[in-house]
């Protein structure tokens, strides 16, 4: 690996032809403590703000989802390395080279960005990257779709990359995915290497998450997402690039054994920094945590970044699951959710 792994809740070419060959320590409060954890960091997100409302595709009630206790997913659609059923892309102003399975992406000209076209268009949750960069630069992504006939910034997500490898990841609000353009910053001899970048069927994040108190470690286990600090007020802040709040209307958590008191934190359109008046506090039924979101007079707009604080004492709590949920269908039958 060349430098650690980082988790923040994100061009390919030379030229076709090259596309097509190159493509083949714990506090021991709140939990039972894994002694597989592994530490896990990241870098912070920015996402622009919407201009015109999208509408959320119809499947399924998660909008957004982290399942820490099983956090890789299948990909629906891979481009790099790519799948045999991947389309061609298209670039301008960049030149790409493959070095030892990974995509190294220069930027040599304007308007640097490669774009993807889909026929028959794709459905897709998730749209994930791992990438590595020497210095800090912005990712965009646009989609043209169902939703989003033609390019617009409703339909356009930017994310902030921290120096490293890290991940990358948006959630798309929109169906029929007809086209992806990903553009690239503009400053010549800007490096970026792609080790991955895949579609996901379901809109399940498999990294996007950090330490949200400098006194915090959060930790991979096999029982879920670990946070832990000596001195009180753990936290871990989520990333949620391309969530509009009108597609959400429930938070719900699911914890590990433990004293907890979760609060959800958000920052974005309609509020420009976690705060208080930006919070829900769930409450517990039947071993999980939950909270309405819809009536909330802050939760509006495009969201940037999540905070979930477990409980206020020092200690280390699991996070198994976090799902970001749409109302569910009225006629669901036994057994429906």
């Amino acid at each position: 690996m060349p430098g650690p792994v980082v988790y923040p809740i994100s061009r390919l070419v030379r030229t076709a032809a090259l596309l097509s060959s190159a493509f083949a320590p714990a506090w021991g409060l709140g939990c039972k403590c894994d002694t597989d954890a592994k530490p896990v960091e990241s870098a912070p997100s920015s996402v622009p703000s919407a201009t015109a409302p999208v509408s959320p595709p119809p499947a399924g009630r998660d909008v957004l989802f982290w399942d820490f206790s099983a956090p890789d997913a299948p990909s629906l659609l891979s481009l790099w390395p790519a799948d045999s059923t991947a389309p061609q892309p298209k670039s301008v102003g960049i030149n790409t080279t493959n070095e030892q399975g990974a995509a190294v992406v220069v930027v040599e000209g304007t308007n640097p960005h490669t774009e993807w076209s889909f026929s028959p268009p794709i459905d897709a949750g998730l749209l994930s990257f791992e990438i590595e960069t020497a210095k800090v630069a912005e990712l965009e992504v646009t989609v043209r779709s169902k939703d989003c006939p033609a390019a617009a910034s409703a339909c356009s997500w930017s994310e902030k990359l921290g120096v490293g490898r890290q991940f990358a990841e948006f959630v798309f609000p929109v169906s029929q995915i007809r086209a992806l353009r990903v553009q690239f910053p503009e400053e010549v001899g800007t490096r970026m290497t792609i080790h991955r970048l895949r579609f996901l069927r379901e809109p399940k994040a498999t990294s996007g998450f950090r330490s949200g108190h400098p006194n915090a470690q959060i930790m991979l286990t096999n029982n879920g997402l670990q946070i832990a600090t000596p001195v009180g007020d753990p936290s871990v802040v989520l990333q949620v690039a391309g969530l509009e709040a009108s597609a959400v209307e429930r938070v719900e958590v699911e914890v590990g054994p433990g004293e907890f008191a979760p609060q959800m934190f958000w920052e974005g359109t309609a509020c420009p920094n976690f705060s208080e008046e930006c919070s829900v506090r769930l409450s517990s039924s039947s071993g999980h945590f939950a909270a309405d979101l819809r009536d909330h007079p802050k939760w509006s707009g495009r969201i940037d970044g999540l905070r979930l604080d477990p409980a206020d004492p020092p200690g280390a709590y699991v996070i198994k699951r976090l799902a970001l949920r749409r109302k569910a269908p009225h006629a669901a039958g036994p057994g429906g959710q």
